[in-house]
């Protein structure tokens, strides 16, 4: 506990719903964030994954449009992230493809990564779709949870086209102007030296306080906050049930679909770390 108040400031559960936002376990952050794998973006692919294992169904990518959106506007801010690098192998791929050469021509593929990105955030709509083509491939996913969840997807327990048409339904709404719709640009390089896995031996409420992890003074690390997840993931099924009702989707057993969502969490982030962090130490802390 004490190695916690050094490294962090605190917050509550309640301010962490009231802004919808949860980060990326990835240490590459220069503030203090809440963290899940593949933050907002890969809760969600591990909700309806969970759903779709219960239910024998598959969401279309028309539905999945239809949930993120529901879900974003009722909880505020859903984050995903790229990277620098990611941004970059983009770059270069578009580069020499004629239909683009005109809007490639302002960009340097080492000077100019930064404006690049800025210009992602809302490219014409003649080049979009061809852009987002891209942007759902594991190659140019910037957030490694996220990357490995498409290019190995029966690893994961996820079908591999929804978790990309959950990418591209976040395109299509930050490009159609949802501002709830939060991609951030991370940079640099990985240098984490930990992962730090947060518990609490009781179930959390609005009023429990969990702490940030700021990686400034602590250097970078995986921070995964477990028992935040949990609190939300319960939350999360029964709106998200709520929403399938209205899309024609029966109702799931709320203990049956949080179980399950456990379950895949625990599978999902065990791959992640066996390939982005298999030598580090790991630290699990209670709150």
């Amino acid at each position: 506990m004490n190695e916690i108040n050094h490294h962090t400031n605190w917050t509550s559960l309640r301010e962490i719903a009231n802004s919808g936002e949860l980060s990326c376990i990835d240490g590459r952050h220069e503030h203090c964030i809440v963290s899940a794998p593949g933050g907002n973006m890969g809760e969600f692919i591990l909700m309806l994954g969970a759903a779709e294992s219960i239910g024998a169904m598959k969401f279309s990518a028309k539905q999945i449009e239809i949930i993120l959106g529901e879900y974003a506007n009722n909880f505020g801010q859903f984050y995903m992230h790229t990277d620098t690098h990611a941004i970059s192998r983009l770059l270069i791929s578009l580069t020499n493809q004629a239909k683009l050469s005109d809007w490639l021509s302002q960009f340097n593929e080492s000077d100019n990564i930064e404006d690049f990105y800025a210009a992602l955030l809302s490219p014409s709509k003649d080049l979009s779709e061809h852009i987002l083509s891209y942007l759902i491939q594991p190659y140019f996913i910037g957030c490694g949870h996220l990357s490995l969840l498409v290019k190995y997807p029966k690893k994961y327990g996820i079908r591999k086209q929804l978790a990309q048409d959950s990418l591209r339904s976040f395109f299509h709404l930050m490009w159609n102007g949802n501002a709830k719709m939060h991609w951030e640009l991370l940079k640099g390089e990985h240098n984490e030296t930990e992962v730090v896995t947060l518990e609490s031996k009781e179930d959390l409420n609005d009023n429990s306080v969990v702490p940030y992890s700021c990686n400034q003074a602590a250097g970078q690390r995986y921070v995964n906050h477990v028992a935040a997840r949990r609190f939300f993931h319960k939350r999360d099924a029964d709106f998200l049930n709520q929403i399938f009702l209205q899309i024609g989707i029966p109702k799931i057993e709320l203990p049956l679909f949080i179980e399950k969502i456990e379950r895949k969490a625990t599978q999902q982030l065990n791959h992640t770390l066996e390939i982005l962090a298999p030598d580090l130490p790991q630290k699990r802390l209670i709150i």
